[in-house]
């Protein structure tokens, strides 16, 4: 019987080749797909990912409300992989593929084929790639030993991003959601519990939807399964195939790992145990399942597309605001499969926050999905600025550019341990002064992502692309020249970040911040924080009073105090009274116009 199917997929072949009339190959055989079929024989099966040409045109949709924009890109990028998947799938279906599946997130379908059916796929009209449906696994969490902290606080990594400084400020992330796409969270730990947003669009495990014994291959429909269980393709993939865990298949948060609970603690954890351990505390989070509960957690490529599907696809109101994304493939590589999932989530509104991975300290050893085009990768620091040894450098193993993006604290930090499944006795892995505890790319790209949701949270018109440039121009420099194949642009600073995307985004850069008050110009704390937080020496202030004054016609140049209670940058953070800004007083009727400021 295998004989004769073979047989027939090979007359089928040929009709196929000699039909499309191959001399070359149309589509691109990514180069490790194409040294696996040098060392298979013709009927041995290879997972691959056949991405198609065809491309939706998002940039159509011009809509300022992110929901209905994102509606509208949801509904096209359906329909150009409904118009366009087809012939593909059935030609699958005809081969006997098993395990096909389809996204439409990037117009891309995943099956398990003959080796000898790469090539002729390649030659399919409309396919513009075929690459290996490689396994990712998952970065492990190796701590040091763990220790109380001393006169030093835990959260060193915070501060040195300058997060505190917008948490003065009333920013801490309220109003912001944050995903991750990782083991899982548990929702249990002291700084997650009451953070998970809840509901059914706030949990999704690739794993989900039973399994089927039938074969340890498995199932194709659900008729294939004994009665009363239900096929789930993806049930291969759990820890032990299609006997999956009940983490696995569960309908709410857990984690088996700690690696997501980890990276979920730097964006979003609390202070629990004394020290502020998350970068937005106030903001809300949702998680993907994509790694499975084998002692070595790993999943294929394609069920990151999965998980991305899901996400973009949440209903009106319940997408996440940045996806944090803690992974990668070998050093040196370059796997383009998720390249435009990332950019039609970005097109959506969504950004993503890549790990840049631990393949350094040698040039040349960025991972895939960070080294794609379109995608924000976030290297490690220390606690003094120091490229972190195992940090990924550039240039991009895709396209030559630099690599990584920005850098981040990475290195012995303090995370959320995992308690659910009695692992780590202790709440937390303790960083002594940036000596000891946790390090990994994983845990430095997760900084970046709390960062986006502190500046969201304030910001909500913010677009991924604005909020990357934010970042990039207001990083402390580091190494040279700049940017770099070390550093990048150099480590975060979520504060100035935010004045550069207030100034420049928001407050379009050159119109003057108009605060109302009373006649008496003296402004609170709240008149005057946005306006404050984002002027600089000799920006313009504008105070437009509630009751008009008089003398319109005076214009001298004043020594002038106006009392601000409360303040924002370092210099009135040290102050318990008034501030003085000091510069030309202009009245006009019911106007009055501070010019040259100087703050301090």
């Amino acid at each position: 019987m295998r004989t004769s199917r073979f047989i027939s997929a090979v007359l089928l072949i040929v009709s196929f080749t000699f039909l499309f009339q191959v001399s070359a190959l149309a589509a691109t055989v990514s180069p490790g797909l194409q040294a696996t079929l040098q060392s298979s024989p013709p009927d041995q099966e290879v997972a691959v990912i056949i991405t198609l040409s065809d491309r939706a045109d998002l940039s159509r949709f011009k809509d300022h409300d992110k929901d209905v924009r994102r509606a509208k890109i949801v509904q096209a990028l359906k329909d150009k992989a409904d118009k366009t998947q087809g012939s593909l799938k059935a030609f699958l279906q005809g081969m006997k593929a098993r395990r096909v599946k389809s996204f439409w997130v990037t117009n891309a379908i995943a099956a398990r084929i003959p080796a000898s059916l790469v090539n002729v796929l390649a030659g399919f009209p409309g396919v513009e790639a075929i690459e290996t449906d490689a396994v990712v696994t998952m970065p492990p969490v190796a701590p040091s030993a763990a220790v109380m902290p001393l006169a030093v606080p835990a959260e060193w990594n915070i501060a040195k991003i300058n997060a505190p400084s917008l948490w003065n400020a009333g920013i801490t992330g309220t109003g912001a959601v944050v995903a991750n796409v990782d083991t899982g969270v548990d929702p249990l730990h002291a700084d997650l519990t009451g953070k998970w947003r809840g509901g059914l669009n706030s949990w999704y495990s690739v794993f989900t939807g039973g399994t089927c014994s039938i074969t340890a291959k498995g199932c194709q429909i659900s008729s294939d399964c004994p009665s009363g269980e239900v096929c789930n393709s993806n049930a291969v993939d759990c820890a032990t195939p299609n006997k999956c865990t009940a983490c696995e298949l569960s309908a709410t948060p857990c984690d088996m790992d700690g690696h997501g609970t980890g990276t979920m603690g730097v964006m979003v954890g609390g202070s629990a145990g004394g020290t502020a351990i998350g970068v937005a505390p106030d903001a809300k989070w949702i998680a993907v399942k994509i790694f499975n509960d084998s002692t070595s957690p790993s999943t294929p490529i394609s069920l990151i597309g999965d998980a991305y599907t899901w996400l973009i696809g949440l209903p009106s109101g319940s997408a996440p605001d940045v996806i944090n994304n803690s992974f990668g493939s070998s050093a040196g590589s370059c796997d383009t499969f998720l390249q435009s999932a990332i950019t039609n989530l970005k097109t959506a509104g969504i950004e993503l926050v890549f790990a840049a991975g631990n393949g350094g300290p040698n040039s040349s050893t960025s991972e895939s999905p960070a080294n794609n085009p379109g995608a924000f990768a976030v290297g490690a620091t220390d606690n003094i600025d120091r490229a972190a040894g195992f940090s990924s450098r550039g240039p991009s193993a895709c396209d030559g550019s630099i690599f990584p993006h920005v850098v981040a604290p990475g290195q012995y930090i303090t995370l959320a341990a995992l308690t659910q499944n009695g692992l780590f006795p202790l709440s937390y892995f303790y960083s002594n002064n940036g000596t000891m505890g946790p390090s990994g790319t994983s845990f430095s790209a997760p900084h970046v992502a709390g960062a986006t949701a502190l500046l969201v949270s304030a910001l909500p018109s913010l677009t991924p692309d604005q909020i990357e440039t934010a970042f990039e121009q207001t990083a402390v420099p580091l190494g040279s020249p700049i940017p770099n194949n070390t550093y990048g642009y150099g480590r975060i600073d979520v504060a100035a970040a935010y004045q550069y995307a207030f100034t420049n985004f928001v407050n379009g850069g050159n119109d003057p911040v108009v605060l109302v008050h009373d006649a008496a110009i003296v402004a609170t704390y709240p008149d005057i924080q946005i306006a404050l937080a984002n002027c600089s020496n000799l920006d313009i202030i504008k105070v437009q009073a509630a009751t008009p004054l008089a003398a319109p016609d005076i214009n001298l140049p004043l020594g002038i105090a106006i009392s601000l209670v409360g303040g924002y940058d370092s210099s009135f953070l040290s102050q318990t009274g008034s501030t003085t800004l000091q510069g030309t007083l202009i009245i006009t009727a019911g106007t009055v116009i501070i010019a040259n400021v100087i703050v301090g």
